[in-house]
């Protein structure tokens, strides 16, 4: 879809940054939830506490969440701006088409 609507228009329906910050937050948000596996299961960080531990998984799991908030924000902004394509509206005229 992203190939046909960017060869039709200008630029990809995709406006602003929630998709990337979406993918960071997921980053982030696996990489703190390995680091409480680690510090649960005996690895190097076995020595932070298991008080240290719980905040770790938490935080983890609110970071996943927010990247999955994230994720369908930027979903429905896509296909809400693909939208006209989807349905075989035709192209608008190149000064009509949003900046890229």
């Amino acid at each position: 879809m992203r190939s046909a609507r960017a060869a039709r228009t200008a630029g990809s329906p995709a406006r602003g940054a929630r998709s990337p910050r979406s993918t960071l937050a997921t980053l982030v948000g696996v990489f703190v939830l390995l680091l409480a596996r680690d510090a649960r299961t005996g690895g190097s960080l076995a020595g932070i506490g298991s008080g240290s531990t719980t905040a770790l998984a938490t935080a983890g799991f609110w970071l996943r969440v927010a990247a999955t908030a994230l994720a369908i924000v930027s979903a429905v902004d896509y296909l809400r701006g693909s939208l006209p394509l989807l349905l075989g509206a035709p192209p608008p005229a190149p000064q009509d088409r949003p900046p890229t």
